[in-house]
């Protein structure tokens, strides 16, 4: 994905998600464990946990992120409030 921007990518399953990183990222400099919706490969969404941090690539600044796949967890959450 190196050179593709999540909106190139198409990524998020609310654009409001990307402004958001995008200005935290300028006011921070990072974003650590923000929970978001992502659309996987085959278009099925799912819930991460996004950092991203601002970093010098070849001589010219670029965003690493990384995104923690949490839709098992949320799922078990979810059962687990409906059980009690």
């Amino acid at each position: 994905l190196l050179g593709r921007t999540p909106a190139e990518l198409g990524l998020f399953v609310d654009p409001a998600d990307l402004r958001r990183i995008s200005r935290r990222l300028a006011e921070r400099g990072s974003v650590r464990d923000l929970e978001l919706r992502v659309l996987g490969k085959p278009g099925v969404p799912h819930t991460v946990l996004w950092s991203a941090e601002i970093i010098e690539y070849r001589g010219r600044p670029c965003v690493l992120t990384v995104g923690t796949d949490i839709s098992a967890r949320k799922r078990a959450e979810e059962a687990l409030q409906d059980s009690e």
